[in-house]
């Protein structure tokens, strides 16, 4: 059983921009440097709670050729992350600058790229480590990602497949989906696009992630869904998880296992303060910096 979002994937123009969002103004930590494994050129960097725990994660890709910001307009077009009640008065005054909308549950904002952020303000039981490293109080932090919006042309076929091939459930309080265990579920909230306005593009979001504790269940949701007619990946080693990947119109799907975890190379004091590449790139690693665009100004900032 997928037991609930493990990270979600985003591109962007601007790596600093993007890093002194999601590290200095939503006070997320930087918990992995690394590079994209599948094109080491490119950075991948890691944001989420202290402790780099699934479910509170946001990773980004740096690419040059992505197209200038603009709504999305077919695939995921909302990231929403949880705070308590107590937090209204914090993050309305922090979020001045990026322009939030605020409601009493609710403030929505933009990331550098124009995808649209929500604040879901509601009472739950903490599940992630407030970063240690920021300014915020705990008590006003960030606790995970807790839903996403999903913009495509045929919401009534997506809603079948996820509640009848990928075992989610429908909320029985609200016309969204609940996905994951109980105590881990994030909503996915549906809607239809607008087919005139549809057009080719660089979308903000690469992929969603979903969680999987062990990889012999991994394997067996990879053959689930196979016997599908899903075309799915083998399984790919991430150095902190091992991935599988498939898609469904206008989507990436990944699921990935909770572990080895990023401490495999990195202590939980020291995670993101150095480039780490996996065994089989370390060869590489002169050339690879010298193709990277130099960190100096991120390393200040965060």
């Amino acid at each position: 059983m997928i037991k609930g979002l493990h990270h979600i994937t985003l591109l962007t123009r601007d790596a600093l921009a993007s890093v002194e969002f999601y590290s200095e103004i939503l006070g997320l930590r930087m918990i992995k440097k690394t590079v994209n494994f599948d094109s080491p050129d490119t950075y991948h960097l890691y944001f989420g709670d202290h402790t780099g725990k699934p479910g509170s994660l946001v990773t980004i890709f740096p690419i040059n050729e992505m197209q200038n910001p603009q709504e999305p307009i077919h695939g995921i077009s909302a990231i929403a992350f949880e705070a308590s009640p107590v937090a209204y008065d914090f993050w309305t005054s922090r979020l001045k600058a990026v322009d939030v909308q605020a409601r009493k549950d609710r403030l929505t904002f933009k990331n550098p790229e124009g995808l649209t952020i929500h604040i879901d303000l509601k009472k739950s039981l903490p599940r992630f480590m407030a970063n240690q490293e920021s300014e915020i109080p705990s008590q006003f932090a960030l606790q995970g990602i807790s839903g996403l919006e999903i913009t495509v042309h045929k919401p009534d076929r997506l809603k079948e497949f996820l509640l009848k091939t990928m075992g989610f459930r429908p909320d029985p309080k609200k016309d969204r989906i609940m996905a994951g265990i109980e105590n881990e579920a994030v909503y996915l909230d549906l809607y239809q696009a607008d087919p005139s306005a549809f057009r080719p593009k660089t979308p903000p979001v690469h992929h969603v992630a979903w969680r999987m504790e062990q990889e012999d269940q991994q394997q067996a949701w990879q053959q689930y869904l196979r016997d599908h007619d899903l075309a799915v990946t083998s399984v790919i080693d991430r150095q902190y998880f091992l991935s599988i990947y498939f898609r469904i119109p206008g989507l990436l799907f990944e699921i990935a296992t909770d572990g080895p975890g990023f401490t495999v190379n990195e202590s939980i004091k020291d995670l993101g303060s150095e480039l780490q590449l996996p065994p089989w790139l370390e060869s590489r690693r002169n050339d690879i910096l010298l193709s990277l665009p130099s960190l100096e100004t991120i390393d200040q900032v965060y």
